[in-house]
């Protein structure tokens, strides 16, 4: 007993921590500038409705660095978070440069794509702040599922404003509404939100919240916010979208229960169940002739051919380079297949840095001492990067935007722990 009186004397008697504590909520001209830049990359992902996406970029980064220098015993960067940063703008820099000295050819998007891989930039200020944006990003998202419920059941009660919505999104590049054939008898009509697959984020948020509820009503009103961000991103009618709101929300209730085994089979027999159901559905969904699945695998020969020369394979051609593709019939820029894209931007080794960036916030999760809300958050993300496989919007403010609120609280949460244990700091 007086062992575990001295031990618990001693514990008691460590200094106080002197570690900033997390913020979650907007406060002052920062919080109020990066709510602004979080609702523009939301709500206008082209920005072609306002253009003010890099101005606020720059504004909230120029505004938070101020602060920090204000209270420079609080604003402290993680250096891995430094050298991660630095990778990851610095391959696609030194892609578009070399590409510009090399080749007289003049038609390339390099310079434009830049701008998603510097958006990570963020990270630093966010680190700096121990500013937690993955609530208020949750928020947003919750609202931008609202808006997709609503905009579904307005157009099934007035069919008319389906019209009216492919107009608007034609202009503002903010939402694609369109009427998908797999089949003769079979259709589905999409009102895609290009955001909406962000909506992982909401999903996780909201399944950590509500398993770590105090109360019964708390959890209850969680469970429904992430009930209607699947149902958001159901009704937004692409493929990717419905899989991973029924798949995701199974990934998360395995990850959090005590026995794994069990609920992991339940929920492969559930998936397995929805399968087996709709199985007509599914196999019209993955049918190979569909114009965007026949594109997909024709795409696949155009990669085979341009990787058969060595340089292209090892070094790639250059990020945002136009290349013909005789699966589209005509130049471009970019196409939905992500990781094959990486490694024609910037061949195989710099493909490959890059990917190991992209899982690293999982990695660190996984083997640190992080939270359920953290670990929820890095298992949306990898579905994230799953479903980048056949869409563009990986190196975009949307992936990128969320791989920054990773990183920065991972490596800032993971910063602070080594600092406190090295002073014997009780946190």
């Amino acid at each position: 007993m007086d062992i575990a009186r001295n031990h618990t004397a001693a514990h008691a008697a460590l200094p106080v921590s002197p570690i900033p504590s997390v913020q979650t909520r907007p406060r002052g001209l920062f919080g109020a500038l990066l709510l602004a830049f979080v609702l523009a990359c939301v709500f206008d992902p082209a920005d072609q409705v306002l253009g003010v996406k890099v101005w606020l970029f720059v504004a909230f980064t120029v505004v938070g660095l101020l602060g920090g220098m204000a209270d420079r015993d609080k604003f402290r960067v993680p250096p891995g978070l430094i050298i991660y940063v630095a990778l990851f703008i610095a391959i696609p820099l030194l892609s578009v440069v070399v590409f510009k000295f090399t080749n007289a050819i003049s038609r390339d998007e390099g310079f434009n794509l830049l701008k998603g891989y510097v958006l990570i930039a963020m990270a630093l200020v966010l680190a700096g702040r121990r500013f937690d944006l993955l609530p208020m990003l949750s928020w947003v998202l919750l609202l931008l599922a609202l808006i997709i419920l609503s905009c579904a059941l307005a157009v099934a009660i007035s069919p008319g404003l389906f019209s009216v919505l492919y107009d608007f999104g034609q202009k503002t590049g903010m939402l694609s509404v369109d009427e998908r054939f797999y089949s003769t008898n079979f259709s589905l009509q999409q009102i895609y939100f290009v955001t909406s697959p962000m909506l992982v984020m909401s999903i996780a948020y909201n399944f950590s919240r509500a398993r770590e509820a105090t109360s019964v009503h708390a959890r209850r009103t969680f469970y429904v916010l992430m009930i209607v961000s699947m149902a958001a991103m159901g009704f937004a009618g692409t493929r990717n979208n419905i899989l991973v709101a029924f798949l995701l929300p199974l990934a998360l209730f395995s990850l959090q229960s005590g026995n794994k085994f069990l609920t992991t089979t339940i929920g492969a027999l559930f998936a397995v169940g929805l399968a087996y159901t709709f199985q007509t559905e599914l196999i019209l969904l993955l049918n190979p002739e569909e114009v965007s699945n026949s594109t997909k695998l024709a795409l696949l020969d155009d990669y085979w051919e341009m990787f058969g020369d060595p340089k292209t394979f090892l070094l790639g051609q250059g990020l945002g380079v136009y290349q013909y593709w005789y699966a589209k019939g005509r130049f471009d820029f970019i196409t939905e297949l992500t990781y094959f894209e990486m490694v024609r931007n910037f061949g195989i080794f710099g493909a490959a840095v890059l990917g190991v960036l992209l899982v690293t916030p999982i990695r660190m999760a996984f083997r640190g001492a992080t939270s359920l809300q953290d670990r929820a958050a890095v298992l949306a993300f990898a579905f994230y990067l799953l479903m980048c496989i056949s869409n563009p919007n990986l190196y975009s403010s949307m992936g990128i935007l969320v791989l920054a609120v990773l990183v920065s609280k991972l490596f800032g949460d993971s910063y602070w722990r080594e600092f406190a244990d090295a002073r014997g700091i009780r946190v």
